[in-house]
């Protein structure tokens, strides 16, 4: 029987995972370990021989994987009977079944770590910016939008789109050739 109290066993995974310098989730045998440690000097109304027979089991079975190099099988799954409901999955909260604990596992095939998203940021906002802002000046084609040379240097553009008028100030050349004057001069009708 567990020790954990009203703690759920989800919270205990969690913080068992936040304590790993990996971070990565705990294994069913931590996850018993740790959910079945006693308080010295309390009393407890159930015996605990079979817990402490399976917990040595699996401490026997993790030291002679180590010994042998195999970290393939999980003690817990070795040592723990297999449940009287087969859907029931142990350890990790009531009412979870198999399928639940399959698609969790499934959904958490790709994760980033938090240098990797902020790079990828960094390398993605500058040619969303450049859309945003190219499609704002063809779809209001009287406004004169200044876009940074970082912005409009780093997106590429593929053939089959249509030009984007974009311009920018003291005379560059715009996306379609123009320049700033050539495209003042066309909005206010004269010809250059």
């Amino acid at each position: 029987m567990h020790n954990l109290g009203r703690k759920s066993y989800a919270s205990l995974r969690y913080e068992l995972q936040q304590e790993d310098p990996n971070k990565q989730e705990p294994s069913q045998t931590k996850v018993y370990k740790e959910s079945r440690k006693r308080t010295h000097g309390r009393t407890y109304l159930t015996d605990n021989e079979k817990t402490r027979e399976y917990i040595e089991k699996m401490n026997a079975l993790e030291s002679a994987q180590h010994g042998e190099g195999d970290n393939s099988k999980d003690p817990y799954s070795q040592v723990i009977p297999e449940p009287k409901r087969k859907s029931r999955v142990r350890l990790v909260g009531s009412g979870v079944t198999k399928n639940d604990v399959q698609k969790r596992d499934k959904g958490s095939g790709l994760i980033f770590p938090e240098e990797m998203k902020a790079d990828l940021v960094k390398q993605l906002m500058p040619s969303f910016a450049t859309a945003i802002l190219s499609q704002l000046q063809e779809a209001n084609p009287g406004i004169n939008i200044v876009i940074p040379e970082s912005l409009s240097t780093s997106t590429p553009r593929d053939a089959s789109s249509a030009p984007h008028h974009v311009s920018e100030q003291n005379g560059q050349s715009t996306k379609t050739g123009a320049t700033v004057s050539q495209v003042q001069g066309e909005q206010s009708g004269e010809e250059i």
